[in-house]
């Protein structure tokens, strides 16, 4: 694994780990789930992958 690699994984492990503890995703066998998702319709979560990109 490179040392780009490694900080790579490395902030996306950050990113996670701060919305976890705020309380917007949380982490279970090992990916993350944004809270309240399921509630979403197909057009906001299609909207919020959009967002993501």
């Amino acid at each position: 694994m490179t040392q780009i690699e490694v900080y790579t994984e490395r902030v996306k492990r950050m990113v996670g780990k701060v919305l976890t503890g705020n309380g917007i995703t949380r982490y279970e066998r090992g990916t993350y789930d944004l809270v309240g998702g399921e509630e979403l319709s197909d057009a906001e979560r299609d909207q919020l992958l959009q967002l993501c990109r």
